[in-house]
């Protein structure tokens, strides 16, 4: 029988496991904005922790299906590089972990340790910008703990920056001249806030420069230059009912996806994922579709899969809105953005709910609203043990132990594309491919079509609804046809670039189209082709 500590969705951040599988604390969750009022979600102990995730909500098939390809597995090498550029000037070499093209045509590199690089209009050599010029991966002090240390409110948390400690990982570009940067967090960013303990003496202990350190910013164009501001993702003191003197988990930004169209900025971290605002530099985090372990460990981190989903909802004002699939480590979510109307916070248990009360924690047979969110926490390749025993015949609570490798079979996600039919190819860089359908049953699975299961970047290609898949093993490029059929990009089309891992691979905004993958050995490929 499961614990009562963990019946809800909004417990404590304060526990951890063991730290090679950057394992967070126990039953996590709430609202974290730092510029909003405190009351902007909702409390830990709410005993209806909200509507369940919709009628459609359900147990994985019996079996996949084709999808709808006829011509699956049918590859065509493509021996020329007609259609492909590859613009390197300027780069730095080893260190590119992503790319991207802003709405104004600009090109947009994540370059590692040596920064955030531009090609103005996408065309001529790269300029590259670090520290000096604005960048800032740290957040700042406040408070009680910047009184300690003698500075101001806003006073930078790293006295010594390094890009090496906090590299650029992920970039995403947004309006005209603007893109949204992720870094690397230091090491043990995640526990560091909580490392000696959770009274106000306990965190003044810990140290800032790691807890503060990684995160996200907004970089534009400005003059020869750059200007910048941070998104310090964090909970401030009285925002989380079972955190009140805040929270610091989310620090490495994994991957990061601007909306084009909104104001929304999706972030996927380490421990969870978040949603920031593109117009004021505001977050709200954060949600994971985390489960619990035998000893109360949140198991969950990595979230490199971000995709819009492609049903159109919406909210109270009129606008569209849509849910995000997100995937990472141990389990992935569609998060009912869309469906709860743009209601962050509706939205939430939909994903992280367990129980609707202490009754029910250790059988949910009877809680619908408990299995639809089961459901939303998808184990793509599953676990030997998962979180309960045999859904839909068996409910009561079973929790998987992290000390024990044979109870995991972790999914690595490293991408998600999502098509108009709903389904979503994911991707990951230990498993291969699988199709899901919209609700995250088994249509297929892809795997024994790609040259590799080492897969670091997916992405739908709203041109034609084929499928892009780089590798992080250096297998070249492959394109999935809406058929089945699969185009392989080598050496004859990719040139010395073929070898080359990719952890990246994005779709220019606006027309005509161009498909951006990041070469990480230091050049990006522009495809403009048919």
């Amino acid at each position: 029988m499961r614990r009562a500590l963990v019946l809800l969705l909004a417990a404590a951040c304060s526990r951890s496991g063991p730290p090679s599988l950057q394992i967070g604390p126990l039953q996590d969750g709430g609202p974290v904005d730092a510029s909003v009022p405190d009351d902007a979600g909702p409390d830990a102990s709410t005993p209806d922790a909200g509507p369940d995730a919709g009628p459609d909500a359900g147990p994985p098939d019996a079996g996949p299906t084709d999808g709808g390809m006829t011509k699956l597995g049918q590859v065509s090498t493509i021996s020329t590089s007609d259609g492909w550029t590859f613009p390197s000037v300027g780069l730095p070499s080893g260190t590119v972990m992503g790319a991207s093209m802003d709405e104004g045509g600009n090109l947009w590199v994540a370059g590692g340790n040596a920064g955030v690089y531009v090609q103005v209009s996408g065309s001529g050599s790269f300029r590259g910008y670090g520290l000096g010029d604005g960048l800032h991966p740290y957040g700042y002090l406040r408070g009680q703990v910047a009184a300690d240390y003698g500075v101001p409110d806003g006073s930078p948390a790293d006295r010594s920056p390094s890009l090496d400690a906090t590299p650029v990982i992920s970039i995403s570009g947004g309006p005209a001249g603007t893109a949204f940067v992720g870094y690397q967090g230091k090491d043990g960013c995640e526990d560091e806030w909580d490392r000696f303990g959770g009274t106000l003496a306990d965190h003044e202990k810990a140290n800032p420069s790691i807890y503060k350190s990684g995160d996200a910013d907004r970089v534009s164009l400005a003059g020869g230059g750059i200007s910048v501001w941070h998104y310090d993702i964090y909970s401030g003191p009285g925002v989380v009912g079972n955190e009140p003197l805040g929270r610091e988990k989310l620090c490495s930004v994994r991957r990061i996806l601007y909306e084009h169209g909104s104001n929304r900025v999706w972030i996927g971290a380490n421990h969870g994922f978040a949603l920031g605002f593109a117009d004021n530099g505001a977050v709200w985090e954060h949600v994971h579709p985390g489960i619990n372990d035998i000893h109360g460990w949140m198991m969950t981190d990595a979230y490199y899969g971000i995709a819009l989903d492609t049903v159109a909802h919406l909210d109270s004002t009129g606008a569209t809105v849509f849910d995000v699939w997100f995937g990472g480590m141990i389990r992935t979510t569609r998060f009912r953005f869309g469906e709860a109307g743009g209601d962050y916070w509706k939205a939430q248990p939909r994903t992280e709910l367990y129980a609707s009360s202490s009754a029910t924690a250790g059988d949910i047979s009877h809680d619908l609203p408990a299995q639809a969110a089961y459901w939303n926490r998808i184990d793509v390749w599953p676990d030997p043990i998962g979180e309960r025993w045999d859904p839909p015949s068996d409910w009561h609570s079973r929790e998987p132990d992290a000390k024990n490798p044979a109870d995991w079979n972790y999914d690595n996600v490293s991408g998600i594309a999502a098509m108009p039919s709903g389904y979503a190819f994911i991707a990951s860089f230990t498993n291969g491919m699988r199709l899901l359908d919209h609700d995250g049953h088994l249509a297929g699975d892809l795997t024994k079509y790609l040259p590799s299961q080492s897969l670091g970047a997916v992405v739908r290609d709203p041109v034609d609804d084929s499928v892009w898949i780089g590798y992080r093993d250096g297998h070249g490029v492959t394109r999935m046809m809406p058929d089945g059929s699969i185009l392989q990009y080598g050496s004859g089309a990719l040139g010395g670039h073929a070898g080359s891992a990719i952890w990246d691979i994005q779709i220019a905004p606006g027309t005509p189209r161009k498909v951006i993958v990041a070469f990480r050995s230091g050049a990006v490929g522009v495809y403009s082709g048919r």
